[in-house]
């Protein structure tokens, strides 16, 4: 236990990722029991994601009772908790995700609004749509409830959500918008792609969250890496502003550091983007002829010769991607190794 509290935050966050991608229930089993031995620690969120991953109802029903009780949530019990409950299908806690909407707290409402969006919510549909209606066209609100639109209404309501973010809505606030438009699915591929392309909504901003929110809203939606490239050639090929061409380079990087970051999914029913780290580096960096370079690196530094910090980061995301091509060759090897052990020894029995 003291170790784990003097353990780099990095360090740590590589092990819990690594257990949410390959662990299982024993795993969430141990990680659960750390958790409550150490409260209010500043590894919480990074031990509920395997937890959440990986646990089953009984270990949701432990993990609410020791993190919440009638007054709401108890006092060092992780914000993160709320969304794990709902992440792990915890139907008994709704009410208590309901009640927490309205909290004035933003790491509280936040992580009820994603607890309840694996949830049925059809028992507080009224009372959710209430609040949302009290939220529409307001500068500042309740950042997640917009995530909320598909519990309580259909596909009509996205013009509404898209017409908020683009005429009122905060930037500090546009996650749950970006969020909630992505949740009705492939539908609204059109309408993400807009978003991404528009500079007014910062769906690169690391600072507010919305590059995590915005890559997790492309995933969803069935945006692929491939078309956000091609975006941003043909653009650099059109009588178009600076700005715009290197907003596009900007959101690009953003979400590919995501990928390379390796995030998690945030919601259990989103999907994932397929594309290879070998593909999309091929798509970005490689020549098409032999004597020009009419790569991303090239096209930057022929359009945006001045915009030598985009051109620095576009060298040092090459250079992750590399080292991430290695990790996957790695991970694709072991895994097919593994996959012939298997089947061997599913023979011999």
């Amino acid at each position: 236990m003291t170790t784990a509290r003097k353990m780099n935050w990095t360090i740590i966050d590589a092990y819990t990722t690594l257990i949410t991608k390959y662990g299982g229930h024993e795993e969430a089993r141990a990680l659960l029991d750390l958790l409550m031995s150490l409260p209010g620690t500043n590894i919480d969120q990074m031990l509920l994601r395997p937890i959440r991953e990986h646990g089953d109802l009984e270990m949701a029903r432990e993990l609410y009772r020791w993190s919440v009780d009638e007054n709401g949530l108890r006092e060092k019990a992780p914000y993160e908790a709320l969304h794990a409950l709902g992440y792990m299908g915890l139907e008994e806690c709704s009410a208590d995700l309901v009640k927490l909407l309205r909290a004035d707290h933003w790491h509280i409402t936040k992580n009820a609004c994603l607890g309840l969006l694996h949830l049925n919510c059809s028992a507080y549909r009224d009372e959710i749509e209430a609040l949302l209606n009290e939220s529409f066209g307001k500068g500042l609100f309740i950042e997640f409830l917009p995530a909320l639109a598909s519990q309580v209404a259909d596909r009509s309501i996205v013009p509404r959500l898209a017409e908020w973010g683009n005429t009122s809505a905060s930037t500090d606030c546009n996650a749950g918008l970006i969020l909630g438009m992505a949740l009705f699915g492939s539908e609204e591929r059109e309408t993400i792609r807009q978003i991404l392309r528009n500079p007014d909504w910062d769906a690169h901003d690391g600072g507010t969250g919305t590059r995590y929110w915005a890559y997790a809203a492309m995933q969803h939606v069935g945006i692929l890496f491939a078309e956000l490239i091609e975006d941003v050639k043909t653009l650099s090929e059109q009588p178009i502003s600076k700005r715009e061409l290197e907003h596009r380079l900007d959101v690009l990087h953003a979400m590919l550091e995501c990928k390379l970051n390796g995030y998690e999914k945030p919601i259990r029913f989103m999907t994932i983007n397929p594309e290879s780290i070998a593909a999309i580096y091929s798509d970005l960096f490689e020549w098409t002829g032999a004597d020009t370079d009419d790569s991303l690196i090239g096209l930057i530094s022929q359009q945006l010769p001045e915009e030598e910090d985009l051109l620095e980061k576009y060298y040092h995301l090459r250079d992750k991607m590399e080292l991430a091509m290695r990790y996957e060759a790695e991970m694709e090897h072991f895994r097919a190794k593994k996959g012939a052990r298997d089947d061997k020894n599913r023979s011999i029995e």
